[in-house]
């Protein structure tokens, strides 16, 4: 089935995405009508080569049907690899028929890549902006040319039920014909395994998945019942945190603010990777009122920016970027090393789904510049699950043939003098 799904989505389609008349021409890319997915690959080609010195396309991977999973690192000298910037994750369309999602990313991509106001240097100066506007092409392929309300990916998996951290468990189905159905096992699609990497790869400090619909900014925890480890009704580490700034984002937006599971439990979504194993601040923005892909005008230009003033799903995914930069959002390794030399930070841990315990590794870099001092923002060692259990975790850290472990605190700083 997996295969004959596969071919049915790499099929070559002619027919486009609607066209919305009376679409307002406000949007920082000018656009009066819904992408198809070729409009995102060239316009992050063209963003790309437009702004080198601030853009890059990234490819994470591929879908089930061959497409590639790919977007956007904004960020001033963006192809520096000695200034270890805490990392902003802005994502859209995981779902296939939620077309605003990735139509909001994409102009923030627009916004920052061209962008002069002195908010928005800041926010290339301090952070590596990722975004990934389509995180599931296929879906949107299909949804847009051959069943409006396709949602899941070409092998019929729900990619916001896949990811593995508490995958099994309530609000996600095991049937395939379910519309929430979880897949197989954990990460069993490229989709989500490939984000899975990337994270795995970054210190990701504020995640946004954006989708449609509600008019709500989402804040951890996604489900409110008994999980490993997480008794129904634990106050998860960094609920205050949560809490705030997703009332500030929500209010940007004109939106409610509330934790997820008050929407309904949904376990093994991608935020739920971010937040209990990077100890991410981890959002889901549910855009516009009453419809997965409403006219555009609506849908999407009101809605990125709601009015003269600025405010919107603009306001809020550019107040997420400012809180990836605030220190008390991640820890600060700095110190002194050989020029030249790669620093190495790694750590393996275990973590729960529904069903079984996973491994995840996480492993970063950073090249020393040629000063030999060094500032690296990353993820505090010790998971939300081990601050409640009153464990503490630590970082292995490589240079050369120097190693060291440690543990570093949400919000603290590591002094470090190496000479690998």
């Amino acid at each position: 089935m997996r295969r004959a799904a596969a071919v049915l989505a790499a099929a070559v389609f002619v027919s486009a995405p609607p066209a919305i008349a009376g679409a307002a021409d406000t949007l920082p890319s000018g656009r009066t009508e819904y992408r198809a997915l070729a409009d995102y690959s060239a316009e992050i080609a063209a963003l790309a080569a437009a702004h080198p010195d601030r853009v890059r396309r990234v490819v994470i991977g591929a879908s089930v049907a061959g497409r590639p999973v790919e977007g956007l690192e904004i960020a001033a000298d963006v192809a520096r690899t000695d200034d270890g910037r805490p990392v902003h994750l802005e994502l859209g369309l995981t779902h296939g028929n939620e077309w605003p999602s990735g139509e909001v990313v994409m102009e923030l991509a627009h916004e920052l890549a061209a962008g002069t106001g002195s908010r928005l240097q800041r926010l290339r100066a301090r952070t590596r902006t990722f975004l990934f506007p389509v995180l599931n092409p296929d879906g949107l392929q299909l949804s847009q040319t051959v069943f409006d309300a396709q949602r899941k990916n070409a092998a019929g998996v729900d990619l916001n039920r896949n990811f593995g951290t508490f995958w099994g468990g309530p609000g996600a189905g095991d049937d395939l014909q379910s519309s929430t159905y979880r897949g197989p096992e954990p990460y069993s699609e490229p989709e989500s395994a490939a984000l899975r990497a990337f994270s795995s790869a970054h210190h990701v400090v504020v995640v946004n998945s954006n989708h449609t619909f509600g008019s709500a900014v989402l804040h951890q925890p996604g489900f409110g019942v008994d999980a490993p480890g997480l008794p129904a009704g634990t106050r998860l580490p960094g609920t205050g945190r949560f809490a705030a700034l997703g009332a500030r984002m929500a209010r940007a937006a004109g939106y409610d603010s509330a934790p997820a599971f008050t929407l309904g439990d949904i376990t093994g979504a991608v935020e739920d990777f971010n937040y209990f194993n990077q100890f991410a601040l981890a959002f889901t923005t549910e855009i516009g009122e009453d419809a997965h892909h409403g006219p555009y005008a609506d849908a999407v230009v009101d809605q990125y920016a709601a009015g003269s003033d600025g405010t919107g799903v603009r306001a809020a995914m550019l107040l997420a970027g400012e809180a990836a930069a605030g220190r008390s959002s991640h820890a600060l390794l700095r110190g002194s090393a050989p020029p030249g030399e790669t620093l190495r930070l790694t750590r393996t841990v275990a973590s729960p789904t529904f069903t079984r315990s996973l491994t995840e590794r996480f492993a970063t870099s950073l090249t020393v510049g040629p000063t030999g001092r060094f500032r690296w923002h990353v993820n505090p060692s010790t998971r939300p699950l081990a601050v409640l259990a009153g464990r503490t975790e630590k970082w292995t850290l490589t240079c050369g043939d120097q190693r060291r472990r440690f543990a570093v605190g949400l919000g603290r700083v590591r002094n470090l003098a190496l000479t690998c």
